[in-house]
């Protein structure tokens, strides 16, 4: 047989197109007919939300049984996403930054509820600078909530430009790396006081990581693969980088949403115009915020493992009921979901969902942990123009296509992703 058709005859066998609103989608990785609701439910939304592509990891009782790619990493060349396609996990490297708080923790080198500014030392504010001295109350804890007493409704997001190029003047720095931004930030006014309310922040996870190298000695992704990566077996994941031209072997290409306006580039990043996914944010430095580039498939790998789910667990118990527990702010007493420490809990039965959303330019992320032993995660290769719609209907059509199952395998597809 020539090799042309060999190779035909193999593609058969591995990739497939669906048909959604009679539109054709290329699908990789092993068919499992018995899950087909969730191709169905990654049709439909590459197709609602105009994502050139996509991957799904699904887990069930600790065992991955669902590893498929959708659409293209490349639309030029017309190159599939494959099941262990890598792209930016955005704002999921959160709580991979929660489990190595935990860890240190665990290990002594500070306590949740230990202030900030002595941890940080000198990479802290300049003491003569602080214009608001409700900063010195700020906690680990208050970090890891989300409580800091952030907005970046009312005050932007230091981490994003055009604040982060701003705060990196102030550090007399050209890139606005996290560690940078750190001191400049804490200079600055509040906008409520730590532990009041919840304001998602990622400047405070910017400080988490400051406050972990300081603390350990080494820089943060050394120690993130050695507390919570390589004891999973997640060892594809790595570190972002921002330029097109810098992506690492199997990762994708990332679109910004149709219409998307282009940007000048990051300052003395290059010169001349960007599309948004290779321009607003810097990556490099970036790993506790939002830094990290995985496949879904090594992402549920460090989710199953949080708790001994799959394999060795990552936290003790304690530290995985405090990451559980409701935190203690006004007006959350009764609500029936909240943000513990790096993760969105709800109390199901004896159990907990966990989930967590993200998203940059170029990068749509989800993975839910259901108390009922399925964990699922999905990664795309753009962000819509209504990103929280979007992560609203992805969560929501995910999680229909699991009730949809009727007949879960009993194989595990882990072993043949390394």
């Amino acid at each position: 047989m020539r090799r042309p058709a060999v190779l035909a005859l193999l593609l058969l066998a591995y990739a497939a197109t669906l048909s959604c609103a009679g539109a054709e989608v290329v699908a990789t990785g092993r068919v499992v007919p018995d899950l087909a609701p969730f191709d169905r439910a990654m049709a439909q939304i590459l197709d609602r939300w105009e994502y050139p592509g996509g991957a799904l990891a699904v887990a069930r009782d600790g065992r991955l049984v669902y590893a498929r790619g959708f659409g293209f990493a490349d639309k030029d060349a017309r190159t599939p996403v494959e099941p262990d396609t890598l792209f930016r996990a955005a704002s999921l490297s959160k709580p991979i930054t929660a489990i190595v708080v935990l860890k240190l923790v665990e290990l002594g080198r500070f306590g949740l509820d230990d202030r900030i500014l002595p941890l940080l030392g000198e990479r802290g504010p300049r003491v003569d600078r602080i214009r608001d001295l409700r900063v010195r109350d700020i906690t680990i804890r208050h970090l890891l909530h989300h409580t800091g007493g952030w907005d970046r409704i009312k005050s932007g997001d230091q981490t994003i430009l055009p604040r982060s190029a701003q705060l990196a003047a102030i550090a007399g720095v050209a890139l606005p790396r996290c560690n940078d931004l750190v001191g400049p930030a804490l200079e600055e006014a509040l906008d409520f006081t730590p532990g009041e309310r919840y304001a998602y922040s990622n400047l405070g996870y910017c400080i988490l990581g400051a406050i972990v190298e300081r603390a350990a000695g080494k820089p943060f992704p050394d120690l993130a693969r050695e507390l919570a990566l390589e004891p999973s077996g997640a060892r594809g994941i790595r570190s972002a980088h921002t330029l097109l031209r810098d992506r690492a072997p199997g990762e994708t290409v990332y679109y910004d949403y149709p219409g998307a306006p282009v940007i000048d580039v990051l300052p003395s990043f290059t010169t001349g115009k960007v599309l948004r996914p290779y321009g607003l944010v810097l990556l490099e430095g970036r790993e506790a915020v939002g830094g990290w580039v995985a496949s879904t498939i090594d992402y549920a790998r460090v989710m199953l493992a949080l708790d001994g789910r799959r394999g060795s667990r990552l936290l003790a118990e304690r530290s995985f009921g405090l990451l559980v527990e409701r935190p203690a702010t006004a007006g959350d007493e009764g609500r029936a979901s909240w943000y513990g420490l790096g993760y969105l809990v709800r109390p199901v039965g004896a159990g907990f969902n966990l989930w967590h959303g993200g998203g940059l330019p170029g990068s749509q992320t989800y993975f839910a942990r259901l108390a009922n032993g399925t964990t699922w995660v999905a990664f795309f290769n753009s962000r819509a123009r209504d990103a929280g719609a979007a992560l609203g209907d992805i969560d929501r059509t995910i999680n229909a296509a699991a009730r949809d199952v009727t007949v879960w395998p009993t194989n595990d597809l882990f072993d043949t992703f390394r």
